[in-house]
Order: C-alpha cells, then structure tokens, then sequence
C-alpha cells in the first residue's frame, strides 16, 4: 500500500526521540541529538540486509546520560518499534526513561503472554496506568511493527498495522521523572532486537500509522 514520503519524513523529523538502527548508528536522530552510549555487549545484527541492534544478553542495550523527559507523560505521547525477540524466553526492555515511584515510562515486551506492554509511572505507588496487548500478539522469534498511542483517558496500539484492544488497568495520575538515563533495549532479556525505536509527544493520525507501518513494511522487505 502506498504512504505519503513526505507526510511521512516530516513526521520523523518531529520525533521526540529518534533511533534508527538499520543505519547502522545508535545515536538519537532526532532533533534532541542525545548522545547515545553501548552498555553491556550489543552487536549488530540483520534484517534483510539491514542493520539491527541485538540484545546477547541481559543488559545489552544503548543508553544515554541523565536526560531531561523525552516526553510529557502527563500528556498525549505514542511510541514505535520494529522489534523481534530470539529465542524469546526473557522480558525484554524496548525503551525506557523511569522508574516505578519516580515517574516516567517503561515499555517493554512480556515473555509470560507474549505480548506487549506499557507502563506509565506515577510518583509513589508504581504504575499509573497499564497498556496491554493480547497474548500472543508478539510471539517469539518473530519480527513485528508496534505502534503505541496513549492519553489520559484513552490508548491505541497496532501490531502490524493492525488495531488490537489494548488493556488498560490502572488510574492514578501520571508523573514525570528527573532526569535519568534513556534506556533502549538492556536491563532484561537476550536475543533481542531492534531496528527502530522512536517517541513522539501527541497523537498519531490514521494517515500517519499508515505511513510507518508502510515505511516498516519497505525497510523489512515486507516481513513485518
């Protein structure tokens, strides 16, 4: 299906935070510029022909130093990965800037369900609000496009180009943390991989999950 390239450019270039690994670079492409640093022993793997970032092991991962909210998450922000887990037996952190009672987010893939999950933090008791996806949305050794949406009083999320019903659980009020580390990959799993990880603050149109999805679907040669 066709995708408006410009509609689309201008949407990357308005990302919050930008990792584009199938370039080969680990550092933030947006216009934040954040220096991004390896932890533990990532490699670079592939993904029909392109570049990925893989997780060997637990703690494998990019990280940043102390950064200011990449995002407001006491507002509208929506999240994307190409993402695949092998062999799938861990959690896997995708990307993170918080810490349950000191605010901020954590998203990440589940190996109990097989499936996605976001979790936003308030400033006390842990998550304050929970996305979800259905079991099996992300089985193990496989490949997926996922695109997350949340509000504070509503969530999206499509696999695949796909809508699916997230669960939300949880109502306390979101909190922002101080500034702390951005995370993508690391802390959890192994056999992880990426080959994009971005954030935006707002809402995505249906126009624009067309475009990345589209755009995922021509960089994986169609296998997402």
């Amino acid at each position: 299906m066709a995708y408006d390239q410009n509609r689309y450019q201008s949407l990357i270039q308005r990302a919050a935070f930008n990792a584009e690994f199938f370039r080969g670079t680990i550092q933030d492409l947006s216009s934040a510029q954040r220096a991004m640093s390896f932890v533990g022993a990532p490699t670079f793997g592939r993904v029909n022909g392109h570049p990925c970032l893989k997780q060997n092991a637990a703690g494998d991962g990019v990280t940043s130093g102390n950064v200011a909210n990449i995002v407001d998450v006491t507002s509208p922000f929506f999240l994307e990965a190409i993402f695949g887990v092998f062999p799938g037996d861990l959690p896997c952190y995708i990307i993170q800037q918080g810490v349950a009672t000191f605010g901020g987010f954590i998203w990440y893939w589940s190996a109990s369900g097989r499936l996605y999950q976001l979790e936003i933090y308030d400033a006390a008791a842990g998550a304050a609000r929970t996305l979800s996806t259905p079991v099996d949305s992300q089985p193990a050794r496989t490949l997926r496009h996922a695109l997350f949406a949340v509000s504070p009083l509503s969530a999206l999320t499509w696999i695949n180009g796909i809508p699916v019903t997230p669960l939300v659980t949880n109502t306390r009020v979101p909190t922002n943390c101080a500034p702390r580390p951005l995370r993508v990959l690391a802390t959890l799993g192994g056999g992880c991989q990426a080959m994009i990880a971005r954030v935006w603050q707002g809402t995505p149109t249906n126009e624009q999950v067309n475009d990345l999805y589209q755009a995922a679907r021509e960089l994986t040669s169609g296998e997402v």
